[in-house]
């Protein structure tokens, strides 16, 4: 149980800008005929000792011998809300700790994972807001927990200290995001994406359970509370939010993690093709 445990979740936890900015380019539509190329891979890692758990090491160590290592995106969006945002390439470097309950009919495991995550990806830049343009690093703050289709936690309103919560029934997973940006013009806190009843309300029962490939396996389903920023995290210029079901990731019913992630310098954006390359 320990092993596999250890490879599904370690390949969910620490991406939400980045899976995030993927769907939503994927649901925008082009602005223009104009594109951008970015290196994308993803390599997690113990970080105590260095294990590799997912993804390839060339992507964090010389992304020069990584094959297919870009793709190609628009360079501005009109999202599905109707707002501009221009596509920037980004990379995510951090690591963390998380902590881990699973149990089934013969064992319970608690203890807590020191992760590493290396991430090449995409970012969006709102046009008109305070991040727009901008290529440097940024502070990320995040929350993320995680549950088993077994465990009602992640079915129920956002909580900064969740608790697990096994029971025998699989519940309902969320799909929805809640995405603010600060406006330039003006500093104003404006909604982009979503709505807050995303956190603040429990998954509507009507939602199915998260559910993986293998019937007798659970999916992954995942809460996130995120905030990144130039200068001062207690002043964030965005805000993402959200639900998600991994459906990809086998987990545990009666499964649960939780972590923290707060990093100075981890996060990097730049504006040009293939400049996430360092």
């Amino acid at each position: 149980m320990r092993a596999s445990f250890l490879l599904s979740v370690s390949s969910v936890f620490g991406f939400s800008f980045s899976s995030h900015s993927n769907d939503l380019i994927a649901s925008s539509s082009p602005i223009g005929g104009n594109t951008i190329d970015c290196f994308t891979c993803e390599f997690v890692f113990n970080a105590t000792d260095g294990t590799p758990f997912t993804g390839d090491e060339r992507c964090r160590d010389d992304i020069s011998k990584l094959p297919n290592n870009t793709q190609t995106f628009p360079a501005q969006i009109k999202t599905p809300s109707g707002f501009t945002a221009n596509v920037v390439c980004a990379t995510f470097n951090f690591t963390f700790y998380q902590a881990i309950d699973i149990k089934d009919a013969n064992s319970h495991l608690k203890e807590v994972q020191h992760l590493g995550v290396f991430d090449r990806a995409t970012f969006v830049e709102y046009e008109g807001s305070t991040l727009e343009g901008y290529e440097g690093t940024l502070k990320l703050l995040e929350h993320e927990y995680g549950c088993g289709r077994n465990t009602s936690t992640c079915s129920e309103e956002y909580h900064f200290q969740p608790k697990a919560k096994f029971v025998e029934t699989r519940q309902p997973c969320g799909s929805c995001v809640f995405e603010k940006v600060i406006r330039k013009s003006d500093q104003a806190l404006i909604t982009v994406n979503g709505a807050p009843e995303c956190m603040t309300d429990p998954v509507p029962e009507s939602q199915p359970s998260c559910e993986a490939a293998k019937a007798e396996e659970s999916g992954f389903c995942q809460v996130f509370d995120s905030r990144i920023c130039k200068d001062d995290l207690a002043k964030p210029d965005m805000y993402l939010q959200g639900r998600i079901c991994d459906s990809a990731t086998n987990f545990l019913g009666w499964g649960f993690t939780n972590a923290y992630i707060e990093s100075d310098s981890g996060v990097s954006v730049c504006t040009t093709s293939k400049c996430n390359n360092s």
